[in-house]
Formats: structure tokens, C-alpha cells, sequence
């Protein structure tokens, strides 16, 4: 499967956006935004986006995959995905 970086980013930011920011204000999500730390992905979050990367992309993340390094910010995301569509 040959998708852009653009296209990965643009599919992460939109579920984002739908997900899980109806209910914060005062946030600027910005591809280098801390999920986290902004309180815009809980722990929660992070199983649900690692549900919509497989879906979306059709992946296979490992446990081992679910670090903060590749969850901390729609970049980070954009980086691990691109990453498993080529191996």
C-alpha cells in the first residue's frame, strides 16, 4: 500500500478532531502537539487510535508497538505508520 505522509497526517488529525476533541477548548492540535500531556488522548485514546491505525491502514501493532515515542504526537503517529507500511 503506497500512501503519502500528507494523506497518513490528514486521516490522523481528522479522527483526532472527531474523537476526541469535542469537548476541549483552548487547544491548538498542531501536528507536534502533545496529546498526553494536553489531556486530548487518556490511556483509553491511545487503544482507540491504535484500533483506528489498524483499521484505517491495515496494520498489525504489536503491544510492543505501543510506546509514548510513537503516540506522543500526530507526528510521532505519522512517522510509526509510514514506518509499518514499509516494512
Amino acid at each position: 500500500m503506497n500512501i503519502s505522509i500528507e494523506t497518513i497526517a490528514t486521516a490522523i488529525t481528522t479522527y483526532i478532531q472527531t474523537e476526541f476533541m469535542y469537548a476541549i477548548e483552548g487547544v491548538d492540535l498542531q501536528p507536534d502537539t502533545l496529546l498526553v500531556e494536553y489531556r486530548i488522548v487518556d490511556s483509553i485514546g491511545i487503544f482507540r487510535l491504535v484500533a483506528f491505525l489498524e483499521e484505517e491502514f491495515d496494520l498489525e501493532i504489536e503491544a510492543t508497538d505501543v510506546i509514548p515515542e510513537h503516540f506522543s504526537t500526530i507526528d510521532a503517529m505519522t512517522t510509526f505508520v509510514a514506518s509499518k507500511m514499509e516494512a
